[in-house]
């Protein structure tokens, strides 16, 4: 989760206190339930349960089956708009009597609750409960409340898969605690994002093996430093992982080189290093990884790669690359030559080249700066694919909330989450 701005205010659902919508969920649970609960990956169930509750007269299912058939549309194509209005309507008019008393953010997913930001408190009180109907995927504690000390004994969903935890200052202690809850060995996805972490914190990745599953972390906004770096490099869990997110996390040129020679660097297929000066070597490091061969997204905004690094981008040595951010690496004519050369231009989806006029706060030496000339041409050869920052539609492949690759027609994409008025 990172950019908290972006998510829409939920409108008011109505009259009515906490205590009476609560007592309006029905009971007992059908059976039809129990089989979308054992398999929350799976639709086959949510489509035989949205059936049943059709008959019944009950408009959770319409919502169920509007949402399923959303994903098999085309994004933005007239019949996805006019099913996602409909399934609004609904929601708006029957997500508090669905779910009782209502988390600070949630989000409805294939007709079920998937997300939630909620507190400790909320958890222990109302989780259970809400467990037992939904199927819930993702939880981030709010981030109001400080340190980690009571988050392993929560009654997590045994249907989690992305945990996170943000602006909270967390001990080295209560962190290992954690890791070694039952829940690390559930989740797909941690976040532990402007949390203070360093390296005694990071120890404590070492020296648990509760992650078998994971395969995306964050860590970003923490300042690890080389030191971090090369105890991340140690962590058993970096085999299992394809997404890493390391954006503003003081990592130089030596703890990159240590991190990218590390024998448990897996088959990375998205990398975030925004913010982190690792220089022509250390994206050097990373060509000779074998992460270089399954890379998709990388983003390498202000990490001083300069035009040198560019010409290593346009190489071959990152044969899957897809999507690209180069903001503020000082960049000049030669680097927008090498981006017009057919092969990366052929390969390349989206390409982010920062600002065309320096902002007033920018560091000049690290604008990009090429001649008018050159950026018609590669607006030629990119065309909607190259953004430049503060374009409508620029290009951000920073970690967000909930991040997800872009999905296609049918798969199961995800939606911001609402906000409790």
């Amino acid at each position: 989760m990172h950019r908290v701005a972006s998510q829409q205010c939920r409108p008011r659902l109505g009259s009515g206190t906490v205590a009476s919508v609560v007592k309006r969920l029905p009971e007992p649970r059908p059976p039809l339930l129990d089989e979308v609960l054992a398999a929350p990956d799976d639709e086959a169930p949510r489509l035989v349960y949205a059936d049943w509750l059709q008959q019944q007269g009950d408009p959770r299912g319409t919502f169920i089956a509007l949402q399923c058939a959303e994903l098999k549309k085309p994004a933005g194509s007239h019949e996805r708009l006019e099913l996602q209005r409909r399934a609004a309507q609904l929601e708006q008019q029957h997500a508090a009597h669905w779910l009782g008393e209502l988390p600070e953010w949630w989000e409805f997913r294939r007709g079920f609750l998937d997300a939630v930001v909620a507190s400790e408190d909320f958890l222990r009180r109302v989780g259970p409960t809400l467990w037992a109907r939904e199927p819930v995927r993702r939880i981030a504690l709010d981030h109001r409340q400080t340190g980690c000390e009571q988050v392993p004994g929560l009654p997590f969903p045994r249907t989690l898969r992305a945990l996170e935890l943000k602006f909270r200052r967390v001990h080295p202690e209560d962190l290992l605690a954690l890791f070694d809850a039952t829940v690390m060995g559930q989740l797909h996805e941690l976040r532990l994002e402007f949390a203070s972490l360093g390296e005694p914190h990071l120890a404590a990745l070492t020296s648990v093996g509760r992650f078998a599953k994971l395969e995306a972390l964050s860590l970003v906004g923490n300042p690890l430093g080389n030191t971090g770096a090369a105890t991340l490099a140690r962590a058993p869990v970096l085999l299992s992982l394809t997404r890493l997110w390391l954006s503003e996390c003081r990592v130089e040129v030596d703890g990159a080189i240590t991190l990218f020679g590390s024998s448990n660097l897996g088959p990375l297929t998205e990398l975030s290093l925004d913010g982190n000066p690792i220089g022509l070597e250390g994206l050097t490091a990373l060509a000779r990884s074998p992460a270089s061969r399954t890379l998709q997204t990388l983003t390498l905004s202000g990490a001083g790669i300069g035009d040198e690094g560019v010409r290593l981008l346009a190489s071959g040595a990152f044969p899957r690359l897809q999507q690209l951010d180069l903001e503020n690496n000082g960049l000049t004519d030669a680097a927008a030559f090498r981006l017009l050369e057919p092969t990366l231009g052929r390969q390349l989806r989206s390409v982010r080249l920062g600002a065309l006029a320096p902002p007033p706060v920018a560091e000049p030496s690290l604008l990009n700066s090429f001649e008018p000339a050159l950026v018609l041409e590669l607006r030629e050869r990119y065309g909607p694919r190259l953004k430049f920052m503060h374009e409508p539609g620029a290009l951000t492949v920073a970690p967000s909330r909930w991040k997800a690759p872009r999905a296609a027609a049918g798969s199961d994409s995800p939606r911001r989450p609402r906000r409790r008025s």
